[in-house]
C-alpha cells in the first residue's frame, strides 16, 4: 500500500482501515529455515520501495552480507505494519528493531567505527528523517496535496476509493503531529531546511561519517531515494537537485548495494501484489 510503511504510528492505523476494506489477509506459507524473511508490499516503480522503510532495511542486510529472501503480499506484522522479518521462529516488527534484532542474532555492528558522539549524531540524524518533519513532508506529497495520483494507483493496484480512504486517514494523522498544519510553502521551506542539514553534515565525504558506511546511511539513503527516484516531477524532486552531494551521495549506494536494481522496480507498473497474491523472490546472498 504505501509510503506509509515503517516504524511511523500513522501506518497502523492505514493498514488496518485499508485491510479491513479492501485486501484480506494471504494464507502463511513454509518460511526455509535459518534465513531471514524480509515481508514487504510489493517493489516501487523507479526505486525498489515505494517505502522509505522496507528500501532502509533491505539495504541494511545487503550492507550487513546477511542472506535473505523477500516476500510481497500484505500480510502486515503483529504491529499492523510492514515491513517486518521472519527468521525461524521469531517474527520482529519494525524496520529499527528488526537492525536491533538481526545485530544480535548474527552478531552485526556496522557502527564499530563510530564514536559515542558519532552514534548520538548518527541516532539524531536517523530520527529527524524517519520520525520528523522530513518524512511527514514527503507524505503530504505523497498522499494528501492534489498531485499526480496515477502512479501511486497504478503501482499498487488500488482503485480510487482506497487511495482516497487511505490519503484521509494520513490528513487526519499528519494535522495530528502538525506538519500538516502548514501551508505549502511552509512544507517545502521544512524539506529544503533538513536536505540542507543533512548536505552540510555529509560534505564531500562518501558516506555520512566517513569512507565507511554506518546504519543510519541506511535510513538516509531509503528517505532520499524517494524523491530522488520515485517522486518524479514533484517539488520535493526539484529541492533534492539543489544539493548534488545528496544526489551523487544516492546514485553511490543504489551503485554499490543495489547492482540489481534494475530488475528490482516496476519501471512505472504494476507490482503484481494483488488482494491474495505472494511474491517470494529468489534468496539475495550479498
Amino acid at each position: 500500500m504505501l509510503h506509509i510503511a515503517g516504524g511511523v504510528v500513522a501506518a497502523a492505523a492505514v493498514v488496518v482501515v485499508v485491510k479491513k476494506i479492501f485486501f484480506k489477509q494471504s494464507p502463511p506459507a513454509a518460511n526455509p529455515r535459518d534465513l531471514v524473511i524480509l515481508r514487504q508490499i510489493g517493489r516501487g516503480p523507479y526505486a525498489p520501495s515505494m517505502s522509505p522503510f522496507p528500501l532502509k532495511l533491505e539495504t541494511y542486510l545487503r550492507m550487513a552480507k546477511i542472506p535473505y529472501q523477500s516476500v510481497h503480499s500484505f500480510k502486515m506484522s503483529s504491529k499492523g505494519k510492514t515491513p517486518w522479518i521472519q527468521y525461524n521462529d521469531d517474527d520482529v516488527a519494525d524496520s529499527a528493531f528488526c537492525v536491533d534484532y538481526l545485530n544480535d542474532k548474527f552478531g552485526v555492528d556496522l557502527n564499530s567505527n563510530l564514536s559515542r558522539q558519532q552514534r548520538a549524531v548518527a541516532r539524531a540524524f536517523e530520527k529527524m528523517v524517519e520520525e520528523g518533519t522530513l518524512y511527514w513532508s514527503l507524505l503530504l506529497y505523497r498522499w494528501v496535496y492534489p498531485v499526480d495520483r496515477s502512479l501511486m494507483m497504478k503501482t499498487f493496484g488500488l482503485p480510487f476509493f482506497a487511495f482516497w480512504i487511505i490519503s484521509r486517514s494520513l490528513r487526519k494523522a499528519v494535522w495530528a503531529q502538525g506538519t500538516g498544519r502548514h501551508s505549502v510553502e511552509e512544507v517545502d521551506r521544512i524539506i529544503e531546511a533538513d536536505m540542507r542539514a543533512i548536505s552540510d553534515f555529509l560534505g564531500d565525504k562518501m558516506f555520512m561519517f566517513g569512507d565507511t558506511p554506518s546504519e543510519v546511511d541506511c535510513s538516509l539513503f531509503g528517505m532520499l531515494c524517494q524523491p530522488r527516484y520515485n517522486m518524479r516531477g514533484l517539488k520535493p524532486e526539484k529541492l533534492l537537485e539543489k544539493f548534488p552531494n545528496l544526489v551523487k551521495y544516492c546514485d553511490r549506494m543504489k551503485s554499490l548495494y543495489w547492482p540489481d536494481w534494475d530488475d528490482k522496480i516496476t519501471h512505472g507498473e504494476f507490482s503484481g501484489i494483488g488482494r491474495n497474491t505472494v511474491i517470494r523472490e529468489e534468496t539475495f546472498r550479498p
